[in-house]
């Protein structure tokens, strides 16, 4: 809930001051949880009062929001944050001028899109803390959709002079690209300001514009579905621990069409409202300043503005029209639609020149779709404003000139008729948009022909669309069409009848366009129209197309009541009469199936006819009553329910209130002719509110029963519903019910009262209510609103409820076909309200539908208010019969409402028992009976209905209650009390329940019934049926809602639930399963219960005797186990205890339980023990406590062994090796779902104890973790109880962990990772650090150390992350508890191993220094110093909910934790140059982790702000600072170290020379993947690289330690011997590279052997630092610290270059390395400090070798420049330009070819001005070079032109005039020829010339449609296109 609202003055100050310390270290959790409340609660609307401050936060919220990168929450946080500040800038306050390169720079990552090489998913990215992500997860909007947003509501706020600015970007008045049809490409007219903010949106619009073309869709990709996987409710309640591979996010193609669709969705909903809010503020001034706000406004959007935003919208929706994906399609059309509003000049040439395209394509049949559908979006402005057929003529003449608008509605006309084909039964999709478009015309305008109207041949139009209709009635009628469409829809076995085809499907306007069509049509042409559906529908049987029909015949009658009649409605009765009195089949007396078939095609037609009629249907009473008749006493069932199909729209269009001129026109056609320039009158829609008074015509007539109507409904409702009740009632009081009364009978009498009373509706009276409160008193507050006048008299509800009850005493119990027939009929009767509630429901999704199509945008008002037809309404608008609908649906829910809650006054809120009817209590009755009934639908019908009854009366809840629990526990069903109110489960029902599973629980197997085995197989099906209709009665919400607020209830449904034991069948037990598992999921607390554990008050009794009750039959061997598993489950909800009594029971039970064999139970006992020793938060606390920690002592103290056993079953819970190793997302939901309903729960119930609370709290998780080597809860559990009992259970772990650890660890893996967590444990708690008394030496110093650096040293690598893992979560618990310890445990760590010791000790040795590291990080011991978020607040600011952020670290522990660092530090150097790949990863892997953390600063310390609060005082570390400072001086010299390796390393594997082997075309290609290839193949191949280097070298993954998958293999490959060899003769892969590549370039040995031998080290050691820096820059960027390491990582740019291609291939390795952090360091957004050395580094790309080294320059310089062009000033921008145009004539081909790819890329982002002039100079440079000469073949090579241009420089050139003709791949710019002939001329070149020119043609006439090469076909001579295409398409001849 957010309180942005509820401000008062300086409220976001106030705020800002609060949270801005948390954000200051994004190491900590705090920062992000921080972030979630300042967005939740900072109110921006101080800024519309004036308050100031904001430019000083904005600048301090930038600095935050680049201080992290590529983190969801955190970027869509600060989104968020930075929209609703600029929504509410409404005067102007915020200067956005400094920010918007930055703001931009930040929206432009919001589109993941790929550039070039790159993938579109960032590789990398931090996470996101677990507690922020439970918090703020519904707060994370979708970053485009809020950069939208942002930039709405920065429009006009930024204006400047077009030469004011330095960027040139700002000045930007159009793009490179052709302008689009109706555009005038020099501009509108001269502005004198730019907007700043509308030019970088136009910069955006051209890097993101090819991204919405078709070709380029992006795809779902792995995250996508995991994401919908992990969506499931049931996953959200369980910690599955899903992560994803490192390397999971590169996967084929991308999501970004799920971006671009919002994001252009985003602008136009945004744009929709800042306008409304002008338009409101400039006609209504006065709301602002009642609002609060200051009446001046900030500048509003001019019309030039508005204009140029539609032109920027109007590229991104021109492309992705015919997008493949729905939701960008449906985005692009619905922005044309909005953008004709504002510019339609712009838009409607283009909507109809895509329609025409569309309509006469051949090859792109699925275009018309689209092109429909936005046609019929766009169809009110065409009408309006009409269109100019090319932009010739839209310049010659104003946009409203009268050929304009005639060619508007001669388009629309044009439309309506070529679409006509369009309506196939085999295209559902195209038939549908041919739909909606006569829709939205038929609502527009008229058609009758007369002055005003479209000139439209209707009666040929009219014509062909019912042919067509009916056509297609007939197809699906076929039968493997009907068959289709019901697999289709999931049931393809149901009749076909009861399946719908896609013209009632809910997105489809059949409907209203079949009643429009028959309400708009001139009388003679509706006559006719309705002739010939007669003809259809007397000419044809299409009986699984009779819904279908009966809507066209319905639309007939209601738009024509009295033609319909004689032509429609007489016909049919005469023939169902026919039909009726024919015989049945021969012999039987029965209707064959024709029959039947035939009626219920008749009848339908009849319903639908008669459902709108009104007073016209009386002359036919006569014939319908005899018809009723006939029907209702055929001998078939088809028959009688044909009848009830009939009665029910009878009586309701006697008695409803319904609309009956629903689709007339808003406003009467026009008398007098239309002056031509006028145009078709466009017919009003309407507004939601509407302003001034409404028109006679638009208000609409209803119907209102009739006095003879009234009494013709009272003659059915006597014949057939009262006249079937005397029936049933004879038939009850009769002995001969079964013999003397057929099914049939009873069936037809059941039926005739259905019929009516579903036909009534709340027209029946509603039932008697008790003498005693028919004189209520009070106003009433259930809703005003009726549907009909009330029919039958008072009584006649209560008259049919004592014919149902008696129909249910004689209908056999296996009848259930009469049984459903009489359940429905109490469901109708017992609900008054219920059906005009459920049609109410229905139609409003499909109204939503048709105004999601037919609506007028509020920005329409724009184009209306220009035309004087607006009347100055903002807001949506729709048609008139959609407002009607609209009205109509509400009053059917008011009525409804007002049926349902009858009884509802001040006094009565809830209706008593007593004041409920008795004959509504009596069908109640018989309904419970039925519930417990043997057949499922039976059940199914009564519990629908009783779930009804109790929301409409909750005082049957508890007293229906006792039912079901009995039921439930198999005791004797009692009956229901509904004479006396009971507010609690009576404690006679609780009493038994309780004893019933007292009982249960003394058998030690299910059922202990020892008559079970002889029941028969009726009795058992019956037991089944009450067993399951009590569950499912127990699922009903209501009922569910009592056992989560009454302490008696809940004790009952748990006493139940464990007395379900009792019963024997598998059915039975699962239906009690289900419902166990399902309150289990859904289970609240009671509020007595909770206000309980708050005060300390005992529980109720109800509980205190349950939680008794399960205590004492949870005993070992009392019960089954899967009851006993319950019991333990269900004490769970009833923690913590409130007495010390149950709290030591409560003890005892999970400290016997967490040495159970059961893995579920030792995890029930383990959550409860961990929730007593850590989470009791009660006022009896001490209590409790004592009693809980005196058991824990009492235990450890008299039971042998339980150390050992303990450590048993931890072991016992660790998977076996291999099963762990899947982490995926997928592998963990196949495990949820194999899982059993049991482990279900289990899971549910401890993720939800441990929620928020499992350690790790931060980001970060350790391999150990992620591969269940190490389990947090056993630590947690063995700190808990050392904690309580130190001396205890150091006396009886120790022993045990030390035999434990005396074995070889790989024998028997889970006992050695159970050590490592009780160990973990043992060293978390504070205690075993000090002295016990008596004792002058810790546990620490006897023996724990000894064990721990033993057991260290002993681990196999496999296993060193378990060790790893219990190492961090020791530092955790002891930075908090004692720094003593910690500073122990740490000098322990980073004591180095022993001379000799193999390598693999200090690998291990790492791995735990490298999560010591990580979690110092995390606990803000890091290199800023507001290191306690908390203590940096001034006395005045400090709060207690401050705690709730971050737990305090204190001064002692920050010291401990930076003396760890200092001396890593220290040691750092000297382990860079360590031989060794496992070595050198975990060096740089520990080194990134240090200097990451070292590095880090605030971004907006306290004081960097004007209001900041005072300096905290001094305290007892003040001396921390000058530490800290100490330390960054330490961690910049090592910094300098890695630089100065690099570099030399560099020289010596690739010095600056000619290209090695690069003699020519024969020069041999790398071994390994090429600068070009995409960084998904790069980093793939560096995994397979290393895996398959791990099995002989022991060369680890890339990916780092703590997050490779392959890790474990190749650390178990390195064993002790081999290290202990490589340490006796150090040399390493690179090392060894190094010495062969200097024997290749000194020769032969010999003389060089003794230079070899002196140099060979320094080259080891040299290329070693070399291999640590770039492993550096991969473990850094892969763990998220690259914008902490971004200086450092750019100063390592220039040597990463040169390292991309290194060609021996010992050094091959160590190229794919740095192929990969080139590949990472890329994705990085740099900040605009560092951009100026980027910059620099990439100017001298260009002389570099290898070649690889300038190829893989330009691909950095691709995404770089696409990330970062938003932040590059002008001259940066051509220094990339230049950088890129000079490699065009490259030595190398390959790098010729990217350089023409990048610039391609540069030129869509360029200034026009910049675009025209480079285009120019390539054209003077090929028209010098390729002089024009007479076309000849060429024969040969040419020779070279005097003057001595090189063939590279050639190249070159058409190169660049390549990449302009791919920067329009789509389109056809205007000076696109010139460079298409100028290509030519180069055709006969020799190569590379040749194959360049006939590539760029052959490109070109592929990505252009036929439209696009027939325009440029037009713009050349026959000559010149006969030489593109011979060149693009040369002759092939075969011989």
């Amino acid at each position: 809930m957010r309180t942005q609202r509820a401000d008062s003055a300086g409220g976001a100050e106030e705020i800002w001051h609060e949270l801005k310390p948390s954000l200051q270290n994004l190491h900590t959790p705090t920062a992000q949880q921080a972030l979630g409340w300042l967005t939740l609660f900072l109110p921006p609307h101080g800024l519309g009062r004036g308050e100031g401050g904001w430019n000083e936060r904005i600048a301090d919220w930038m600095l935050l929001w680049e201080s992290d990168a590529h983190n969801k929450l955190w970027s869509s946080q600060w989104m968020l944050l930075f929209a609703q500040v600029a929504k509410h800038d409404t005067q102007g306050l915020i200067d956005w001028h400094p920010y918007l390169p930055r703001l931009f720079s930040q929206l432009q990552w919001a589109f993941q899109v790929p550039v070039g090489t790159a993938s579109a998913t960032p590789p990398f990215g931090s996470a996101t803390s677990p507690v922020a992500v439970t918090l703020f997860h519904g707060e994370t909007h979708t970053l485009a959709t809020t950069a939208g947003k942002i930039i709405i509501y920065t429009l006009a706020t930024t204006m400047s002079s077009p030469n004011g600015s330095g960027n040139p970007t700002l000045a930007r008045t159009g793009s490179g690209k052709a302008p689009l049809r109706g555009e005038d490409p020099h501009g509108e007219e001269e502005q004198p300001q730019v907007d700043e903010v509308m030019s970088q949106l136009e910069q955006l619009v051209d890097l993101l514009e090819q991204y919405f073309h078709p070709s380029n869709n992006g795809r779902s990709d792995k995250q996508t579905l995991l994401g919908m996987i992990q969506g499931k409710v049931l996953v959200n309640h369980l910690d599955l621990g899903v992560t994803l591979s490192p390397w999971g996010h590169f996967r084929p193609a991308g999501r970004w069409n799920k971006y671009l669709a919002k994001f252009v969705n985003s602008l136009c909903k945004h744009l929709n409202k800042r306008l409304a809010r002008e338009a409101s503020a400039h006609t209504h001034p006065g709301n602002a300043v009642a609002n609060g706000h200051s009446s001046q406004d900030r500048q509003q959007l001019s019309t030039a503005a508005q204009r140029c935003l539609a032109r920027l919208i109007l590229r991104m929706a021109d492309k992705a029209q015919y997008s493949k994906d729905n939701n960008l399609a449906v985005a692009a059309c619905s922005a044309l639609s909005q953008m004709s509003f504002i510019a339609p000049d712009l838009v409607l040439p283009l909507v109809q020149t895509r329609f025409q395209v569309a309509l006469e394509s051949v090859s792109a049949t699925h275009q018309l779709n689209s092109a429909v559908h936005t046609l019929a979006l766009c169809v009110r402005p065409l009408l309006l404003t009409g269109y100019a057929d090319s932009p010739e003529s839209a310049e010659s003449g104003p946009v409203d000139a009268a050929e304009h608008k005639e060619a508007g509605a001669q388009a629309v006309a044009a439309a309506m008729m070529a679409t006509l084909p369009g309506i196939d039964a085999n295209d559902p999709r195209k038939t549908l948009a041919c739909f909606r478009l006569y829709c939205v015309v038929l609502s527009s305008v008229g058609i009758q022909g007369g002055p005003g109207s479209l000139p439209l041949y209707t009666e040929e139009w009219v014509e062909q669309l019912l042919a067509r209709v009916f056509s297609i009635l007939a197809n699906l009628e076929a039968p493997q069409t009907r068959s289709d469409h019901a697999a289709v829809q999931g049931n393809a076995s149901a009749p076909a009848s009861d399946s719908a085809s896609f013209l009632l499907e809910g997105n489809s306007m059949f409907r209203p366009m079949m009643e429009l069509l028959f309400a708009r049509l001139p009388q003679d042409l509706q006559l006719h129209a309705i002739k010939q559906l007669a003809r259809f529908v007397s000419t044809s049987t299409l009986a699984s197309v009779t819904n279908e029909a009966s809507l066209i015949c319905n639309a007939a009658a209601w738009a024509a009541p009295q033609t319909c009649v004689d032509l429609l409605l007489k016909p049919l009765l005469g023939r169902i009469e026919e039909e009726v009195k024919h015989e049945g089949t021969a012999g039987s007396g029965r209707m064959s199936k024709v029959q039947e078939t035939t009626l219920d095609w008749l009848v339908g037609l009849a319903a639908a006819t008669a459902l709108h009629l009104g007073p016209v249907i009386l002359p036919l009473k006569g014939q319908i009553v005899r018809v009723l008749k006939a029907l209702y006493s055929a001998p078939s069932k088809a028959s009688q329910a044909a009848a009830a199909k009939l009665l029910s729209p009878v009586l309701g269009c006697l008695t409803a209130h319904y609309p009956q001129d629903q689709f007339a026109p808003a406003s009467s056609p026009p008398s007098a002719p239309t002056p031509p320039a006028q145009g078709v009158q466009v017919e009003e829609w309407l507004g939601s509110k509407a302003v001034g008074g409404q028109t006679a015509q638009q208000r609409p007539q209803w119907h209102h029963p009739t006095p003879p109507e009234m009494q013709f409904a009272e003659e059915l409702v006597q014949t057939f519903m009262m006249g079937a009740c005397q029936q049933l009632q004879q038939i009850g009081g009769s002995s001969l019910q079964g013999g003397k009364y057929q099914k049939e009978q009873i069936q037809g009498l059941l039926l005739q009262i259905e019929g009516s009373v579903h036909g009534l509706r709340s027209a029946l009276a509603d039932f008697v209510p008790p003498p005693e409160t028919q004189q209520g008193s009070g106003q009433g507050l259930s809703l005003i609103g009726a549907a009909a006048p009330l029919v039958g008299g008072s009584g006649a509800r209560d008259t049919v409820a004592k014919s149902l009850i008696a129909a249910a005493g004689f209908i056999g119990a296996n009848d259930y076909e009469t049984l459903g027939i009489l359940l429905r009929v109490m469901s109708g009767v017992l609900s008054r309200g219920a059906h005009e509630f459920q049609e109410a429901n229905d139609s409003f999704g499909s109204w939503k539908n048709d105004q999601d199509v037919a609506f007028d945008p509020p920005i329409a008002a724009l184009l209306f208010d220009q035309y004087g037809e607006g009347g100055g309404k903002w807001g949506r608008r729709r048609p008139r019969w959609l407002m009607v609908e609209r009205a109509y649906l509400h009053n059917l829910w008011r009525a409804s409402q007002a049926a349902h809650k009858w009884w509802a006054t001040p006094d009565t809120p809830s209706a008593p028992l007593t004041s409920i009817p008795p004959m509504h209590k009596a069908l109640v009755q018989q309904l419970l009976h039925f519930s417990l009934h043997s057949y499922r639908g039976v059940r199914s019908s009564a519990i629908l209905a009783l779930e009804s009854c109790m929301k409409q009366f909750p005082a049957y809840i508890m007293q229906l209650l006792p039912v079901p629990l009995a039921a439930l526990a198999k005791l004797p069903i009692p009956q229901a009390d509904l004479a006396t109110q009971n507010a609690d489960l009576p404690s006679a029902v609780l009493d038994s329940l309780r004893s019933a599973m007292r009982e249960a629980a003394a058998s030690s197997t299910i059922s202990a019934d020892p008559k079970a085995e002889d029941a028969s197989v009726a009795d058992a099906s019956k037991e089944d049926g009450i067993v399951q209709g009590a569950t499912s009665l127990l699922r009903a919400q209501s009922l569910f809602r009592a056992v989560s607020r009454q302490p008696s209830a809940l004790a009952g449904l748990v006493a139940g639930l464990m007395a379900g034991s009792r019963y024997s069948s598998p059915q039975a037990q699962q239906s009690i399963l289900e419902c166990y598992l399902l309150f289990a999921l859904r289970f609240i607390r009671p509020p007595e219960l909770a206000s309980a554990q708050a005060a300390g008050v005992p529980y109720p009794e109800p509980i205190q005797k349950l939680l008794t009750d399960l205590l004492h039959i949870v005993g070992p061997g009392q019960m089954h186990w899967r009851y006993s598993l319950r019991a333990d489950a269900l004490l769970l909800f009833l923690l913590p205890p409130t007495d010390a009594q149950t709290a030591t029971l409560l003890t005892q039970h999970y400290l016997r339980l967490v040495l159970s064999q059961l893995i579920n139970q030792r995890r029930l006992g383990l959550t409860g023990l961990l929730y007593l020793l850590q989470q009791v938060e009660t006022p009896l606390q001490g209590s409790v406590k004592q009693a809980v920690q005196a058991e824990v002592v009492k235990t450890l103290q008299t039971q042998a062994g339980f150390g050992s056993m303990l450590l048993e079953q931890m072991a016992h819970a660790h998977p076996t090796p291999g099963s762990a190793n899947d982490n995926s997302a997928q592998s963990q939901m196949q495990k949820f779902m194999s899982m059993s309903k049991d482990d279900m729960v289990v899971n549910s119930l401890s993720a939800s104890f441990d929620k928020l609370r499992e350690w790790p709290y931060c980001v970060g998780t350790p391999e150990g973790i992620k591969d269940q080597s190490f389990l947090p809860r056993h630590a947690r559990l063995a700190q808990a109880l050392a904690d309580v009992a130190p001396i205890e259970m150091q006396a009886a772990l120790q022993g045990p962990v030390q035999d434990a650890l005396k074995l070889a660890q790989d024998e028997d893996r889970a006992r050695t990772s159970a050590a490592a967590e009780v160990l973990a444990g043992m060293l978390a708690s504070s205690t075993t650090f000090a002295a016990a008394s008596g004792s002058s030496s810790s546990a620490w110093e006897s023996w724990a150390q000894r064990a721990f650096q033993a057991a260290l040293a002993a681990a196999p690598l496999d296993l060193a992350e378990a060790w790893a893992a219990a190492v961090r979560f020791a530092v955790n618990a002891l930075a908090h508890s004692s720094p003593q310890g910690m500073d122990a445990l740490l000098q322990t760590l980073i004591q180095p191993p022993p001379p000799g010791a193999p390598s693999s000790a200090m690998v291990k040795r790492l791995k735990c220094v490298g999560q010591c590291l990580e979690e110092l990080s995390a606990l803000g011991i890091t290199g800023t110093d507001d290191t306690n978020p908390a203590s940096n607040y001034p006395p005045t600011h400090r709060s207690d909910h401050q705690l709730a952020l971050k737990p305090l670290v204190s001064a002692e522990a920050v010291s401990v934790g930076r003396k760890f660092q200092r001396q890593f530090l220290q040691e750092l150097p000297g382990l860079m140059a360590r031989p060794g790949e496992a070595l050198r990863h975990h060096s740089a892997w520990c080194g990134a982790i240090l200097c990451d953390s070292l590095m880090w600063t605030a971004p907006c310390p306290e004081g960097s702000t004007t209001q900041a609060p005072a300096p905290m005082e001094a305290g007892p570390h003040v001396a921390a600072p000058n530490q800290s400072l100490l330390l960054r001086s330490d961690v910049e010299a090592f910094c300098d170290t890695i630089v100065e390796g690099m570099k030399a390393g560099a020289a010596v594997v690739s010095p600056d020379q000619n290209e090695r082997g690069a003699k020519g075309p024969s020069s041999t290609a790398p071994s390994g993947p090429t600068p070009m290839d995409t960084d998904e193949t790069i980093l793939n191949s560096v995994l397979g690289a290393f895996s398959r280097a791990d099995s002989d070298s022991g060369v680890q993954n890339i990916s780092g330690p703590h997050q490779a998958r392959g890790e474990t293999t190749s650390d178990a490959a390195m064993t002790d011997a081999e290290e202990a060899a490589q340490t006796a003769a150090p040399s390493s892969l690179v090392g060894n590279a190094m010495q062969a590549e200097s024997a290749a370039s000194n020769g032969p040995s010999g003389a060089n052997d003794s230079a070899l031998t002196r140099q060979g080290s320094k080259h080891e050691e040299e290329v070693a630092q070399l291999g640590f820096a770039v492993q550096f820059m991969v473990q850094g960027l892969r763990n998220g610290a690259g914008p902490t390491l971004m200086p450092l990582l750019v100063r390592l740019l220039p040597f990463l270059l040169k390292t991309q291609e290194l060609q021996t291939p010992e050094l091959q390795p160590l190229s794919m390395e740095s192929k990969a952090a080139l590949a990472l360091l890329k994705y990085l957004p740099l900040k605009p400090q560092v951009i100026p050395q980027v910059i620099d580094t990439l100017s001298t790309c260009d002389h570099i070798e290898p070649w690889a080294a300038r190829a893989a320059g330009l691909v950095f310089a691709q995404y770089f420049w696409f990330r970062h062009c938003f932040l590059l000033t002008g001259e940066q921008g051509q220094q990339v330009q230049q950088l890129v145009v000079h490699m065009l004539s490259d030595k190398k081909l390959e790098v010729q070819n990217l350089a023409a790819s990048s610039l391609s890329g540069l030129l869509k982002g360029t200034t026009p001005a910049q675009f025209e002039q480079l285009r120019r100079h390539f054209l003077e440079k090929v028209g010098a070079m390729f002089p024009a000469k007479k076309r000849v073949r060429s024969k040969g090579p040419s020779l070279p032109q005097k003057g001595g241009i090189s063939l590279n420089e050639k190249h070159a050139a058409l190169l660049g005039l390549r990449a302009f003709v791919l920067t329009t791949p789509y389109d056809v710019p205007s000076w696109l020829p010139d460079v298409l002939m100028a290509l030519v001329k180069a055709a006969g070149e020799p190569a590379p010339i040749k194959k360049t020119v006939r590539n760029t043609l052959g490109e070109f006439r592929r990505t252009r449609e036929e439209a696009g090469l027939a325009e440029v076909k037009k713009l050349l001579t026959s000559d010149q296109w006969d030489a593109i295409q011979d060149v693009s398409s040369p002759a092939t001849y075969f011989v």
